[in-house]
């Protein structure tokens, strides 16, 4: 009895994998036959290629961003090193002709100089490939330590200069910092953020043009090898 009853079960179970291997199969034929009728349309055509894009890009997502993405998405501090009027970098992959970001970091100055007082002075360079401009340019300054005289702070001068290949300098940054009355270091915790002072780019334009100056047509084409100096 106990030989039956195991060989009915060994039966039934049988059965209900051909049934289920029937089922799949059946599912597949009609899948099949979906993609068939809708690939013979032109529309059909572009609506699967676009699904399978969607697929790839979502699969994609799924492995090269990082598992706390949502939350980077919506931290200002992750993003403020990249300028808000400057296009993503992946534009330029598309055809676009946009100056490439680019992030200089300094842990020294490139030259230190002594008068009356101390200028600390950082240089990058920046090859400019395209026949477009920076849309702008930001400023980050971590762990700035501005001294106390007696009993006030010494005052920071801070500048931005651009000098072009043709000898055309302008000036977008010109600020001074200073230290509170109950404070020793001013910017350790939160870096000072500066974006370019557009104003008085134009200023600094106008007022060359007024001297009649014949470098200041700004051509791209001329101006490749930017120097971007900080004092």
């Amino acid at each position: 009895m106990r030989r039956d009853k195991s060989s009915g079960n060994r039966s039934s179970r049988t059965t209900m994998v051909f049934k289920a291997e029937g089922g799949l199969k059946t599912l597949s034929r009609v899948i099949r036959s979906w993609l068939k009728e809708i690939w013979s349309y032109g529309t059909g055509k572009a609506g699967l290629v676009l699904l399978a894009f969607f697929i790839f890009m979502a699969i994609l997502a799924l492995i090269t961003l990082p598992p706390d993405y949502r939350y980077i998405w919506n931290q200002p501090k992750y993003w403020q090193d990249y300028p808000q009027l400057a296009p993503p970098s992946w534009v330029r992959l598309l055809g676009e002709e946009k100056a490439e970001h680019r992030i200089y970091v300094f842990t020294k100055p490139t030259r230190v100089t002594t008068d009356s007082f101390r200028i600390f002075k950082y240089t990058a360079y920046y090859n400019l490939d395209v026949n477009d401009y920076p849309q702008d340019i930001v400023v980050k300054l971590i762990k700035v330590r501005v001294p106390h005289t007696g009993p006030t702070s010494a005052p920071i001068i801070l500048r931005v200069n651009v000098r072009r290949p043709d000898g055309v300098e302008l000036k977008v940054v010109d600020t001074t910092l200073y230290l509170s009355s109950n404070a020793t270091y001013a910017y350790v915790k939160e870096p000072l953020m500066m974006g370019i002072d557009r104003n008085l780019v134009v200023s600094e334009v106008s007022l060359k043009l007024l001297k009649g100056s014949t470098q200041t047509a700004l051509n791209p084409v001329i101006a490749i090898n930017y120097v971007f100096s900080k004092l």
